[in-house]
């Protein structure tokens, strides 16, 4: 009679950690992909801008993986041509700032993927509509949290902007509007302000996607990892006694 004991420990040993194990599948947790109008915001030169949103799910908090969004990189002139020191910084923000509006401004750096050159990246020529996809963040995130990007070596004849989407999220949700840094206007707070767009034109959201995995509760990790622990040692047990 011990070794079916031993051998129901070992499967219930498996069935714990495979409950751990689904918790760390990446899965997508905002995704605004459809209807590009074909119409982007511009971003002025260093100041960053970009949406507040939610991710989808129950969880407090997610573990961020990837990140793609739309953008522009456009000439005024067009004989102009890319000058190579333009270049991009990712930013994930926690919106625990002073409020503009009653909304709390963007404030702590979670995440900051460091500048890299449009070039860098392979993109020698202008382009209304580029996707890039950044993989390897590895960062936790609270539901709510801001992503901003900031342009940067923009010639005086260079505009660069993020694609404006029509419809609203499939997955997770965002507050169709704009989160803008712009010291300059005398409202801002920290020099943070929420851009708005006027009827007829779309909300400002921009096409992203965000994949990653749930982070689950500390309570819900605790107990997992105890119930893991009491099988296997149930099982030592068991072996020691046939």
């Amino acid at each position: 009679m011990k070794k079916p004991i031993i051998f129901l420990a070992r499967i219930a040993a498996v069935g714990a950690l495979a409950v751990l194990a689904q918790n760390a599948q990446a899965q997508t947790l905002y995704q605004l992909t459809a209807d590009d109008t074909g119409y982007s915001l511009p971003v002025n030169n260093g100041d960053p801008a970009g949406n507040e949103v939610v991710l989808a799910g129950t969880a407090a908090s997610d573990l961020i993986s990837s990140f793609a969004f739309q953008f522009s990189f456009l000439g005024n002139d067009s004989f102009a041509t890319p000058n190579g020191s333009e270049a991009m910084d990712i930013t994930f923000y926690q919106n625990n700032g002073l409020p503009f509006n009653s909304y709390a401004t963007p404030n702590t750096v979670l995440w900051d993927s460091t500048p890299f050159t449009l070039a860098s990246i392979g993109l020698s020529t202008y382009t209304p509509g580029q996707i890039i996809t950044y993989t390897g963040i590895g960062v936790v995130v609270p539901k709510d949290f801001t992503w901003a990007v900031t342009f940067t070596g923009l010639s005086s004849d260079e505009t660069a902007g993020l694609a404006i989407y029509g419809q609203p999220p499939t997955v997770g949700s965002n507050y169709g509007d704009a989160w803008v840094y712009d010291p300059s206007n005398p409202l801002s707070v920290n020099g943070w302000v929420l851009d708005v767009s006027s009827s007829p034109a779309p909300p400002l959201a921009f096409g992203a996607e965000i994949d990653g995995t749930p982070v689950p509760d500390s309570s819900c990790l605790s107990i997992s990892v105890m119930a893991v622990l009491m099988v296997f040692g149930w099982v030592k047990r068991f072996q020691r006694n046939v």
